[in-house]
């Protein structure tokens, strides 16, 4: 392994804000209870959904360009403290926003996306809740409302007063596939727009990592050879191999044990090699807890021997974990 030094971008545990002094907790916290705000809004016609969305896409842009592994890192490790429907379309919509920008979509189109990946699931908020919970198949009639959502989303995002007809198409598309297999309408390939092809893959990949009742959250890794099953099939081939570039094999907050069976949370993605991601340690070889978290870089000698179960670390303090790691990074 090469021992070429790494340029790091910056990592940090807090932000500064009008309200003082944040960590990225509270950060996600706020913007999660934002998006629910904005959802409820449009549930209700409220007038003001346009621009409460706009202002939660400013700030996850905001966020994401401050830092994306911060903001990747705190929505795992905080998946179980927002009910699914809520938690699902920020988590995209951040994916939508770290994917388009490396694409070199403008800002502007950018936030856009965001806007449509925050509101698109928008008809079936009740539905998504009931089915986190339902370990049986759907029903003929939530099949139905699967396919009939993107439609029925626009209904509420017009009544809403919302009428960009950029976010409008994005939404009325993300639940299309380029092999004619979608719903509304059936379309193919290129007859679907770019930005609408990057919200149903992030859409797909958020659903696999998300937990449900009955099993624990699939590994990225698993979620991903899921996705290069069906490239040809239903998703955009660059936009699939994009998203493995710039999330990598380990995203920030997933637990993993390493090499030397030392465990941990990635804290930062692995650059340039997407197996090697930088991972903060809090228990070592034996299964005892470290008094201090260490940083290990996998860049260098250490490398990722299998992810293992949050479920297993539920009394871990993660704010401490994270700040820890900056501290020891800087």
């Amino acid at each position: 392994m090469s021992t070429t030094p790494k340029v790091m971008t910056p990592f940090p545990s807090l932000f500064t804000s009008s309200e003082g002094t944040l960590s990225v907790f509270d950060v996600v916290t706020r913007t999660l209870t934002n998006t629910q705000a904005v959802l409820e809004m449009i549930e209700q016609a409220n007038p003001n959904a346009r621009n409460s969305s706009l202002m939660v896409a400013v700030d996850i842009q905001q966020l994401c360009a401050h830092s994306p592994d911060a903001m990747l890192a705190a929505l795992h490790l905080q998946s179980d403290r927002f009910a699914y429907p809520i938690y699902h379309p920020l988590h995209q919509a951040v994916l939508c926003e770290i994917l388009s920008e490396s694409f070199g979509l403008p800002e502007h189109d950018r936030r856009t996306l965001v806007c449509a990946a925050l509101t698109a699931n928008v008809s079936i908020i009740a539905l998504q809740e009931t089915l986190f919970y339902q370990e049986t198949p759907l029903t003929e009639d939530q099949r139905d409302a699967v396919r009939r959502h993107p439609q029925e989303s626009l209904h509420l995002l017009r009544a809403a007063g919302i009428s960009n007809p950029f976010w409008l198409k994005i939404v009325a598309q993300h639940d299309e596939y380029t092999d004619g297999t979608g719903s509304p309408k059936g379309l193919k390939g290129k007859e679907i727009i770019h930005e609408a092809q990057i919200l149903s893959v992030c859409d797909r990949y958020t659903a696999l990592l998300s937990p449900r009742s009955y099993r624990h959250a699939i590994p990225a890794t698993e979620a991903l050879n899921r996705f290069f099953k069906e490239i040809d099939k239903q998703y955009n081939k660059t936009i699939v191999h994009g998203l493995l570039a710039h999330l990598s094999l380990y995203p920030p907050g997933c637990f993993v044990r390493l090499s030397n069976m030392e465990v941990g949370i990635v804290v930062r993605r692995g650059e340039p090699d997407p197996a090697r991601p930088m991972v903060v340690v809090f228990e070592d070889a034996s299964g005892r807890r470290l008094e201090e978290p260490v940083l290990r870089d996998c860049f260098y000698d250490l490398s990722i021997k299998t992810f293992c179960s949050p479920s297993d670390f539920q009394d871990l303090n993660y704010e401490t974990i994270w700040h820890s790691a900056t501290e020891s990074m800087y």
